[in-house]
């Protein structure tokens, strides 16, 4: 018999119900179900282009099962060759395709990297966009590619504060 190439009868993931609140810590898993529910239903988010960066964004959206309806489009930036190019990729897509809610998945380290200093463009040329930044606490998936060096690590950012500064709502979670 000739193996499928369908990926939809090779694996067909669900919508996950709405997501409940809990006090336990957000992980990967329960980010991407999250946001699986949030773009699969008739919500704000769907219609929308996602931007997972090199990292947890990634790897989380790849391997989670992450489910796309036709309205959403997803853009990669294949693997580590361009750390921190989600946000700049983002921002000139918004001018291509203006029906679409572009959505960034950013690590940390990828935002401090190239992110932080694109995203005042958005203020500035009035684009929307929205920036999720999973905060690890700095170069997680650099250290685990590079050894725990000093050179995988960053200094502390406050993201809120970062937001605020240049006119962006924030919300942490």
């Amino acid at each position: 018999k000739k193996p499928t190439t369908d990926f939809n009868q090779l694996y067909t993931p669900s919508i996950p119900s709405e997501p409940t609140t809990t006090d336990a810590a957000i992980t990967i898993d329960s980010f991407i179900d999250g946001l699986n529910w949030a773009i699969n239903t008739d919500g704000a988010l769907n219609n929308c282009m996602l931007f997972p960066e090199t990292g947890d964004g990634q790897f989380g959206t790849q391997s989670n099962a992450l489910v796309l309806s036709e309205e959403n489009y997803y853009f990669n930036s294949l693997h580590y060759g361009c750390m921190g190019a989600a946000v700049p990729a983002m921002f000139g897509a918004t001018f291509a395709i203006e029906d679409k809610l572009p959505i960034a998945i950013l690590g940390d380290y990828a935002f401090v990297m190239n992110g932080g200093t694109v995203v005042s463009n958005f203020i500035k040329h009035n684009k929307p966009g929205i920036f999720f930044v999973l905060d690890n606490a700095g170069g997680g998936t650099v250290a685990v590619t590079m050894g725990d060096r000093e050179i995988a690590k960053t200094a502390p950012v406050d993201y809120v504060k970062f937001g605020e500064s240049i006119g962006i709502d924030t919300v942490k979670v």
